[in-house]
């Protein structure tokens, strides 16, 4: 039996704020402080926790080398051990045939080695990552070789993660592991912990071949890791021109949580011009609260604002992981920049549930974030049951939603959109255990089209009222942005969205709409999207039929807005921008402006679409703020600029 038994790892990725630093240098221990405050830019690097080369002491503090101490196959004939002859710097490497063999070029059968790596001040970073150098130009013909590296917590040593995945590698190749993705079994985020580094060759049957390969040499082994994880949902408003308002939620304990890290933590904010080079400290930085205010900002010039968590006392010499934030601070003009984003789509929801419901909410509706047919419909049953539309995994519920829920919201009813292909029974799981007292309903049809049905009677019979004179939405259902184009007006009034195949509308979907009560319908799309035929049948059937489409979906996405604004309520005083290459962010984004009947225009991420630039500066006068939905690789900096610079421009 292989010393580790348990094998739960793959290839691990790095982790996305983390910046590998790999240099051969001397063995070293905990570095202890680095950097006292003052300094002029943030840490862009991690802290080095622990490094070695193998070169000075032997063996390195911290690290105990040798035999394997449960070898698959007694005796051992040779185990890790520090060589000269084989290294990627310095004077020596380690390698697993000992330092005594006289022929470095092959090991005996029955090599069996481990270095193990005791990492106590783990318990103290929450994150963390492994970078290591190894070459290994061949490898024995024995039945069961394998160079693996594994870790686990202190407090559990029977739970490994581990790496065997080596190939043959003739030159040195570096491996970077991430000790502290939230997936892994376990994480090292804020728990001491231990790394193995084993190889384990041997032969038992009659006939085989001795194993004499050249086996692994390891070398440059550095620890890095960031003290305080990033803070979270990061925030800029800039209604007052020349200054910009940013808030932030405190960084999670670990990566295993989004609960709030309890340590005191200081918060450091720098700007600076977009594009530029030199970080400014803004004035009131290093500051305990959750939020500052750069007063300092010209007028009408993009910035780049970072924060980062750093620790005091004893940890005033250690930072976190940052977040930064494109916002152009607002100019002699009038127009306000107000950026909803965050690291994914998901977090992105959230940021917009917080600033459509700051004050909570009793009802939440859950749609996969995955995929767009069964939640397309899903912000006219949000504003019809008076909460926002969350996002989620079809397989799990994230965990930063789950924590906004039971933290934040605490709503006593849940509505899950879709059937368990879009929404598992897993996520209605959690919700349960999250959520005990709420009650939970699952809205879902057998297909997309029934789906929409099911969510359009339900926000129909949950709107303050009752179901007279309503207005419908037909679209297509083979695609998402003629359908997001309306969901500020189904936000803003509760009208419900149906879905047609395009050349055809069922009779029951005529049925549908009629028990719902509809006597308008509007048509998003063009004939390409919704056929004249759909039309037609639906002029036999309703008093009220109108179209409104343009060549493309940005062009739809206006002339929907522009009939919202004119005959509906809708106001180009509050505008939110969203691409339109991906539905998520809009479909969010649909139920704040619905809230505040305001207009979502879509654009291209890289250009800014014209007939978005041209809708924006026929209506300036009137528009005083504006929403990106989504980070910058969602609307790209230029867009935002693009969309500032039209917004503000003098008659």
């Amino acid at each position: 039996m292989r010393s580790i038994s348990r094998c739960t790892g793959s290839p691990v990725a790095r982790f996305m704020l983390v910046v590998a630093l790999v240099v051969p240098l001397a063995v070293s221990t905990f570095p202890g402080p680095q950097e006292a405050y003052g300094t002029t830019a943030p840490q862009f690097a991690p802290t080095t926790i622990w490094e070695t080369g193998f070169e000075g002491t032997y063996p390195p503090a911290g690290m105990t080398i040798g035999a394997n101490p449960a070898p698959s196959q007694s005796p051992v004939a040779a185990w890790w051990g520090r060589i000269t002859l084989s290294k990627r710097s310095g004077s020596n490497g380690l390698w697993c045939a000992g330092n005594n063999l006289a022929n470095w070029s092959a090991y005996p059968s029955k090599t069996s080695g481990r270095a193990a790596l005791s990492l106590p001040q783990l318990a103290d970073f929450y994150s963390s990552q492994l970078s290591m150098w190894y070459t290994m130009p061949s490898r024995g013909a024995a039945d069961w070789p394998s160079f693996l590296v594994g870790w686990h917590g202190t407090a559990d040593p029977g739970n490994w993660h581990t790496y065997a995945n080596f190939s043959i590698a003739a030159g040195w190749v570096n491996r970077a592991f991430d000790l502290s993705k939230p997936s892994n079994d376990p994480s090292l985020s804020r728990q001491a912990g231990h790394i193995i580094f084993e190889f384990d060759d041997r032969v038992e049957g009659t006939g085989q071949s001795p194993a004499t390969g050249r086996g692994p040499t390891i070398d440059d082994i550095s620890v890095t890791g960031y003290r305080f994880g990033p803070v979270r949902s990061v925030q800029a408003v800039s209604n007052v021109p020349g200054r910009v308002d940013l808030s932030w939620v405190k960084p999670a304990a670990s990566t295993a949580t989004t609960s709030d890290d309890t340590r005191t933590i200081v918060y450091r904010v720098w700007r600076r011009p977009l594009g530029g080079s030199t970080w400014t400290q803004i004035p009131g930085s290093h500051t305990s609260a959750l939020s500052l205010s750069d007063t300092t900002a010209v007028a009408g010039t993009t910035y780049t604002y970072l924060v980062q968590p750093w620790g005091t006392g004893a940890d005033a010499n250690f930072w976190g992981a940052h977040q930064a934030l494109n916002v152009t601070a607002a100019g002699a003009g009038k127009v306000s920049v107000v950026a909803l984003a965050g690291e994914n789509r998901y977090d992105t929801a959230i940021a917009i549930a917080r600033a459509a419901y700051p004050a909570g909410a009793g009802a939440v509706v859950i749609a996969t974030g995955q995929n767009w047919p069964d939640a397309l419909g899903a912000s006219a049953l949000a504003r019809a049951v008076g909460g926002p539309l969350l996002l989620t995994r079809t397989a799990e519920l994230p965990q930063a939603v789950l924590d906004y829920l039971t933290g934040e919201i605490r709503p006593s009813r849940v509505f899950v959109v879709g059937g368990e292909g879009a929404v598992s029974a897993r996520v209605v799981e959690q919700l349960a255990s999250a959520l005990p007292t709420a009650t939970r309903v699952r809205v879902a049809g057998i297909d997309r089209i029934k789906t929409a049905e099911a969510v359009a009677a339900r926000a129909v019979a949950e709107r303050v009222g009752g179901p007279t004179d309503v207005t419908a939405f037909v679209a297509t259902a083979h695609n998402y942005p003629d359908a997001l184009a309306a969901s500020p007006l189904a936000a803003a009034h509760a009208w419900p969205l149906y879905l047609t195949p395009g050349t055809s509308i069922a009779d029951e979907t005529i049925v549908a709409m009629k028990a719902a009560g509809v006597t308008r319908v509007v048509i998003t799309g063009g004939i390409g999207a919704v056929s004249p035929e759909v039309e037609a049948k639906l002029r036999l059937e309703f008093p009220s039929v109108l179209r409104r489409h343009g060549v493309n979906r940005y062009e739809t996405a206006v002339s929907v807005a522009q009939w919202g604004v004119a005959e509906v309520g809708l106001s180009w005083e509050r505008v939110a921008i969203a691409t339109g290459v991906s539905f998520p962010d809009a479909l969010a984004g649909g139920v704040l402006q619905g809230r505040d009947r305001g207009v979502l225009l879509l654009t291209d991420p890289l250009v800014l679409s014209d007939p978005t630039k041209d809708v924006l500066g026929a209506n300036r006068m009137t528009t005083t703020a504006v929403r990106f939905l989504g980070g910058t690789g969602a609307i790209s900096q230029s867009v935002r600029e693009e969309v500032m610079r039209v917004l503000n421009e003098p008659l």
